[in-house]
């Protein structure tokens, strides 16, 4: 069974198969949604670039899945537009 959870605490440790993060488009590419620094940090500041480079744009309805590679507890990060 799937459980879904929102949670606004520091998501860089959560023991959890996926992080579904939202972003929105930016001037610049894709944006996280407020409070996503630890997870920005995670990822060598290089988290929006990352999803960029993927075509991801932060647009309502977009949808990325992004592996971690331990650079988080989860594996993989869903970005949602």
């Amino acid at each position: 069974m799937t459980t879904v959870r929102l949670n606004s605490a520091d998501p860089v440790s959560f023991d959890t198969d996926a992080l579904i993060v939202g972003f929105r488009s930016g001037p610049e590419g894709p944006r996280p949604a407020t409070g996503a620094e630890p997870l920005d940090a995670a990822f060598g500041g290089k988290l929006a670039a990352s999803l960029s480079s993927l075509g991801f744009a932060g647009k309502p309805g977009e949808i990325a899945k992004l592996p971690t590679f331990g650079s988080v507890s989860a594996p993989l990060l869903v970005a949602v537009g």
